[in-house]
């Protein structure tokens, strides 16, 4: 047997088939007779025999046969086509698949890890938490992430950062920053250190263990130690412990809004045009009238021939057009500053940490060019600067402190 005829073998199997009858030697004769193959064939008894044909000849066996009186009994194809077939037929086994691999294609165009690195002076949790504040989510579609617009966000957020790379890899949001070296005298952050998860004003500081770094009124920058996590003894000198404390800070958040002053606006000139068309069916005939305006509203009325109950499909559709112009108009510059000063302050809450606490805002607002009114606001509001630098986030080995 040739590669061929196994592999036709192989696809199309063979089709086990029981002939119940009298004349089986006349049945042998029209098989012969038609062109079908027959293998493997066993007579059972003198009204019986047991044939193996291809399942194709099937169809050509039952029409030889239909008159002769032979009962026919078929068993199921052997080959990798009949397989497919029976495997078809069985829905239970193909909806739980079909479910699984749409489920599977769903989790694929989402993100549900994240990954920061590169972060020695911020915490990665700083890190994490503004861009939750943007709208991540875990479980978030691919599509929904502003790549461009977080990467300038963040910049904005934490000056201390030179550059920052966002993109997805599989299910996963990728983080990558890079910071710019701390400034000279800063203290080198270790393990049991509470550092400033962003920049602020300290108000406040409270100690329970270790060495305050800082005092109220200094500027502090993401990264910065507030409490050295250290207790000195007299005997013993420094003992590196986990500091404890509280440093409390005025933070500042900025938003630019803008809109144009000047407004367009469509109106009727009182010029106006009709056109009829006969309609039956889904055809149309013209009849009189045509749109003669480059800008227009229109307005369409079907009325059938034969009055509303009419159940034939035929009428007169008018098509009503009104001219129309553009024309510019000032827009009231009071309500447009209420107007944007309010998208201004959401946006700039927006940007807040979630226990901060608002004290004060101020804006100012410019016309550029006569037609664009520019609104810049910041708020200010007292939060919790402190936090724990993450595992593994120290300064790197080329900063001014390493060295």
């Amino acid at each position: 047997m040739d590669a061929v005829a196994l592999l036709e073998r192989k696809w199309n199997g063979r089709v086990r088939v029981t002939l119940q009858g009298l004349g089986m030697q006349r049945v042998l004769a029209v098989l012969h007779e038609m062109g079908i193959e027959i293998e493997d064939m066993v007579r059972l008894n003198y009204m019986t025999l047991a044939i193996t044909i291809r399942p194709r000849d099937i169809p050509k066996l039952e029409d030889a046969l239909g008159e002769m009186a032979i009962t026919i009994e078929k068993g199921q194809a052997t080959g990798w086509l009949g397989l497919l077939k029976r495997l078809g037929r069985r829905y239970a086994l193909w909806v739980p698949l079909a479910v699984g691999a749409l489920l599977v294609g769903l989790y694929a165009t989402r993100i549900w890890r994240v990954e920061i690195t590169g972060c020695y002076q911020i915490p990665q949790v700083a890190i994490e938490d503004m861009i939750k504040s943007y709208g991540f989510r875990l479980g978030m579609e691919k599509g929904g992430i502003d790549v461009r617009e977080w990467q300038r966000r963040l910049m904005m957020e934490f000056p201390i950062l030179q550059w920052v790379g966002l993109h997805t890899d599989g299910v996963k949001l990728v983080v990558q920053v890079k910071e710019n070296d701390p400034p000279i005298g800063m203290a080198r952050k270790q393990e049991g250190d509470i550092v400033a998860v962003m920049d602020g004003i300290v108000e406040e500081i409270t100690v329970l263990r270790g060495v305050a770094m800082v005092k109220p009124g200094d500027r502090v920058v993401a990264g910065q130690v507030l409490i050295r996590g250290v207790i000195t003894w007299p005997e013993n000198g420094e003992k590196p412990v986990a500091a404890e404390g509280s440093v409390k800070g005025r933070i500042f958040r900025e938003a630019v809004v803008s809109a144009p002053i000047v407004a367009e606006r469509e109106v009727e000139t009182g010029q106006r045009a009709v056109r009829r068309v006969l309609k039956i069916g889904s055809l149309a005939f013209p009849i009189d009238g045509q749109n003669p305006f480059d800008r227009y509203t229109e307005t369409t009325h079907f009325k059938p021939l034969g009055g509303a109950y009419s159940v034939f499909p035929i009428g007169v559709e008018t098509t009503e057009y009104r001219q129309t112009a553009t024309t510019t108009e000032q827009v009231d510059r009071e309500s447009m500053e209420k107007q944007l000063v309010y998208q201004a302050e959401r946006q700039a809450m927006a940007a807040l940490p979630e226990r901060a606490d608002f004290t004060d805002r101020r804006h100012v607002c410019d016309v550029v060019g006569e037609e664009t009114m520019v609104v810049s606001l910041w708020v200010e509001a007292v939060c919790e600067l402190a936090g724990r630098p993450g595992p593994g986030q120290e300064a790197p080995e080329n900063t001014p402190e390493a060295q």
